[in-house]
Formats: structure tokens, C-alpha cells, sequence
């Protein structure tokens, strides 16, 4: 969640987010629960991330490197564009179902094709809402950092989530 946390920082309201509003990652288009948004914390978020992304998904019965990318997809897209985006990387059936069959491909997929498919996404979002574009260069700088952090935790090595080896 350490990556997560750190590309999620504090309330942005865009005007031209189609996310809406948001606090640590956490839409409250897609989670309106009044009590977190009258006090939003970092442990009410994290509570968030838990339940409804990494435990909703089962991405602990993934490889660490693919469910760091994976946690990041769900935080950051709609669940459906998250799942089909997972199984085009890893060549399963796209139907937008984070079932068995695509959490056994993902056990074999590669961090390069994963992030391929995530920059594929951001570009399709770009040609929908063309008003996005502005956001394109730190969803690339994102995906960069995530693919660096993601190989780290592959290998073994300590790389900070904005992609810097530590020492």
C-alpha cells in the first residue's frame, strides 16, 4: 500500500478529474460513506483499500510484484477497466471478472506487459475525454515509478515508491 499512499496524497477536486472528488485515492463517487468523508484519515483509507480492493480481489493469492501492480490498477481506474486491463496483459479471457482463470494468468504475467497495458488505458481514456490529456504525463510518471517499485519487490530490492533505489 506504501505505493499507493504515496501517488494518493490529500483531497483533490479537479474540475477536469472525471474521478470527482477524491482523498487518498478514495472517489466519493465510488464511496460515499459519510462517516469517512466527514473525518477522512489515512487509517480510514487504508481500511478502504483492504476491504474493497486487495481483499475484494484476493490479490494476496497473487505473486507480490503483480499484486502491487494490480492494488494500483483497482485504486485507480473503475474496477471493470482494472480487470480487463489485468487480463489483456496476461492473456486471459477479458471479460472484466477477477475469477480463478485470470488470477492464475496473472501468476505469470511480466511487469513490462502489465504496464503496456495500463499506459494502453490511460491513451484510450485520453482519446474518450480528450479533456484528460493533462493528466497523461503523470499517469506515465506514475506507471514508471510503479513499474521500477514493482521490479524491487520482484528482486528483492528496496526502491521507494517515487522509483529511487534506496542505498
Amino acid at each position: 500500500m506504501a505505493f499507493v499512499e504515496f501517488h494518493e496524497g490529500g483531497f483533490v477536486d479537479d474540475p477536469d478529474d472525471s474521478g470527482g472528488k477524491t482523498i487518498y485515492g478514495i472517489s466519493r463517487r465510488a464511496h460515499s460513506d459519510p462517516e469517512f468523508w466527514a473525518n477522512p484519515t489515512p487509517a480510514k483509507a487504508r481500511a478502504i483499500y483492504q476491504r474493497d480492493y486487495w481483499s475484494a480481489n484476493q490479490l494476496a493469492l497473487l505473486p507480490n510484484h503483480i499484486a502491487v501492480v494490480a492494488f494500483d490498477l483497482f485504486v485507480n481506474h473503475t474496477p471493470r477497466d482494472a480487470v480487463k486491463t489485468l487480463q489483456r496483459s496476461a492473456g486471459a479471457r477479458v471479460d472484466g471478472i477477477m475469477g480463478r482463470e485470470t488470477r492464475a494468468a496473472l501468476k505469470e504475467a511480466s511487469i513490462a506487459r502489465l504496464i503496456q497495458h495500463r499506459l494502453a488505458l490511460y491513451d484510450s481514456i485520453v482519446r474518450r475525454r480528450p479533456k484528460d490529456a493533462k493528466f497523461l504525463d503523470g499517469w506515465r510518471w506514475r506507471s514508471t515509478c510503479l513499474a521500477l517499485y514493482a521490479t524491487g519487490v520482484q528482486a528483492g530490492i528496496d526502491i521507494q515508491p517515487n522509483g529511487e533505489v534506496v542505498t
